[in-house]
C-alpha cells in the first residue's frame, strides 16, 4: 500500500547547488490503479493550487497521485523549508522522474511555479524526465506550451 514515492535531496557542493525533488514510476498495485485512472479532472487541488483556465484538464491518476493525502503539501512544505533555511537564490530546484513519476514531477513543478505571494519560492524550477506519458488535453498542451513557468528566466 505504498502509493506514491517522493524523495527530496539537496547538494550544498558551491558549484553544484541543488534540491531535488524525485518521485518514483509505476512500482505496485497503487501505482498502477493511479496510471489506469485515465478520466481528466481540473489541475492542482482546487484550493491552493490551480490554473486560471477552467478547461485544463489533466490525467486524473496522476493529479491524485500528487494533490490527494497531503502529498503536494508535504512536498512543498518540506522543499520550503530546505530552500527557505538555505537562504540562497543560488540553489536550484529541480523535479524529476520516469513514467508515473515524470508526470508527478510535471504538475508538481507546475505547481511551484504557479505559487504566487509569500507562498512562491524563489528559486526558479526545472523537470528534467524520462519517459513521460500524455498529461493533459489539448488546453494543458496549450497553457503549458505558451505560458510555461518551467522554462528558463
Amino acid at each position: 500500500d505504498l502509493g506514491t514515492q517522493v524523495l527530496l535531496a539537496s547538494n550544498d557542493d558551491p558549484h553544484k547547488k541543488y534540491v531535488a525533488v524525485v518521485f518514483a514510476g509505476t512500482d505496485d498495485l497503487r501505482t498502477s490503479l493511479e496510471d489506469a485512472d485515465i478520466l481528466t479532472k481540473r489541475f492542482g487541488n482546487n484550493e491552493t493550487v490551480q490554473l486560471p483556465d477552467n478547461h485544463i484538464k489533466v490525467h486524473a491518476g496522476f493529479n491524485n497521485a500528487v494533490f490527494s493525502h497531503n502529498i503536494w503539501e508535504q512536498v512543498y512544505n518540506q522543499t520550503s523549508r530546505v530552500l527557505r533555511h538555505k537562504q540562497d537564490k543560488n540553489y536550484k530546484l529541480y523535479t524529476t522522474g520516469h513514467s508515473l513519476g515524470a508526470a508527478n514531477a510535471i504538475l508538481t513543478a507546475t505547481a511551484f511555479a504557479s505559487q504566487t505571494g509569500e507562498d512562491a519560492l524563489p528559486n526558479a524550477v526545472k523537470s528534467i524526465n524520462f519517459g513521460c506519458p500524455q498529461i493533459g488535453n489539448d488546453y494543458w498542451r496549450g497553457y503549458f506550451n505558451a505560458t510555461s513557468p518551467l522554462r528558463e528566466k
